[in-house]
């Protein structure tokens, strides 16, 4: 059985059209990048218990990783986004432990993809 990708094809190839494989490259780094800071924002504010902060932070996480049709990962984003602004910490854990790992796997895949244009 094929694990389900992270992030959509389609995503990709549309950003292909848009501006080629370098546009495609700018791209990855940029939702990457972004999504990395933003975790990690979230992750403070739970810390700080900011549940403010945290709804922030996951909601401008959903938007990055909007870009590329990553809808697991936008899915867990609007959870925590939703928990936070209830102020509902308990479940915070699981769903960040959760985010963590398909967010790796993001990377990993974001990797392999930069390999085949080369990169």
């Amino acid at each position: 059985m094929t694990q389900q990708k992270e992030f959509n094809e389609a995503a990709i190839e549309r950003f292909r059209e848009l501006g080629g494989d370098e546009f495609v490259l700018k791209m990855l780094d940029l939702v990457l990048k972004n999504a990395s800071r933003r975790i990690e924002e979230a992750r403070d504010a739970h810390q700080a218990g900011d549940f403010d902060a945290i709804a922030q932070a996951a909601h401008a996480l959903r938007s990055s990783v909007g870009n590329i049709e990553a809808l697991r990962l936008m899915e867990l984003s609007q959870k925590i986004e939703t928990l936070a602004k209830e102020k509902k910490g308990v479940e915070l854990p699981a769903l960040f432990a959760e985010l963590d790992r398909r967010f790796e796997q993001l990377k990993n895949e974001m990797a392999l993809e930069r390999s085949k244009l080369g990169s």
